[in-house]
């Protein structure tokens, strides 16, 4: 692991001006899949001053802004992007994904309207339609999703992100029978995509299969980097398994994990309510309830937390 570090320092350390901006791209692809944000921003800063980054360049910067958790800096480097590569689509739905993830979802659908207007091939196409059927999801415009998604399965019936999604929805359009279809569709176009297990497990789940979804939850954060995306969601989830089969303790100590990794996401608030719930804590429950419908709960997920919140708190 020291060398593997140790390579991307020497990488990321390059002259700039030496490098094509399809170099500098690719090095920052590579210091980004490693989980070294810090070397995207600095390498990426270097290449803005000497006009050496492309269109993926500016995406990736700020994908790693938002993995370090500066925000705002992240949509900032989606618009300067935008104000060298005017109507690209690839940074349209960058910027939309983004601001669904901080939970500005209208503004972000309609960055993904813009994106997919300005596709220019199918590929592209396909990218936005996925991108804006997973806000149209969190928004609960589940047909408008599910509309999407077709017409992405149509251009790319292969593509994981599409199986992905649409395994996502078919619950909520009443086809649940197809959810594990598309879920384990993903296993058999890619057996190493270990993050289809979270959308696995979650099924398990909701089925009433706790240690069958912990068993899912488990293999994800085994080969865990630590970083957060996927292991945030999979700590939040087996919390809940775990809540489920007596272990209070060990739910509390995943989603407070969880919490640290993304506290942005509403859904392990209303899990850390149930858990002191289960502990006979009301008033705490009450305030992670109300931190979730603060964050957005209800728009994403429905009433459920409401509902809780008469129940544990208005007595």
């Amino acid at each position: 692991m020291k060398a593997y570090i140790t390579l991307l320092w020497l990488i990321s350390c390059l002259s700039v001006s030496a490098q094509t901006a399809d170099e500098i791209s690719s090095t920052l692809s590579d210091l980004y899949n490693a989980g070294n944000y810090g070397e995207v921003i600095s390498l990426s800063d270097k290449a803005i001053k000497t006009d050496s980054l492309n269109v993926g360049g500016y995406i990736l910067r700020s994908l790693a802004l938002q993995g370090a958790k500066k925000y705002i800096e992240s949509l900032d480097a989606c618009d300067a992007g935008l104000n060298m590569f005017p109507n690209n689509s690839d940074l349209c739905t960058t910027k939309g994904t983004l601001l669904v993830e901080y939970s500005a979802f209208d503004e972000g659908i309609k960055w993904h309207n813009l994106a997919y207007n300005y596709a220019q091939n199918d590929s592209a196409k396909l990218r936005v339609l996925v991108n804006r059927s997973a806000a149209f999801s969190m928004v609960r415009r589940f047909d408008e999703a599910y509309e999407d998604l077709m017409e992405a399965y149509k251009i790319d019936s292969n593509d994981i992100g599409v199986c992905i999604n649409l395994g996502g929805v078919m619950d909520e359009i009443g086809k649940g029978d197809s959810t594990l279809y598309y879920f384990y569709r993903v296993l058999e176009i890619d057996s190493t995509n270990i993050d289809i297990y979270n959308n696995i497990g979650f099924k398990l789940q909701n089925m009433g299969d706790h240690k069958g979804a912990i068993v899912c939850f488990d293999k994800i954060l085994e080969a865990s980097s630590g970083e957060g995306g996927a292991d945030a969601f999979a700590f939040s989830n087996r919390s809940y398994s775990k809540l489920q089969i007596g272990d209070t303790k060990g739910a509390m100590e995943d989603i407070n994990q969880s919490i640290k990794l993304y506290p942005l996401n509403s859904w392990a608030y209303r899990n850390k309510g149930l858990i002191y719930v289960a502990m006979g804590k009301n008033d705490k429950a009450c305030e992670q309830f109300m931190e979730a419908l603060e964050k957005g709960f209800t728009q994403m997920y429905g009433d459920e937390v409401v509902k809780l919140y008469k129940t544990y708190c208005l007595n």
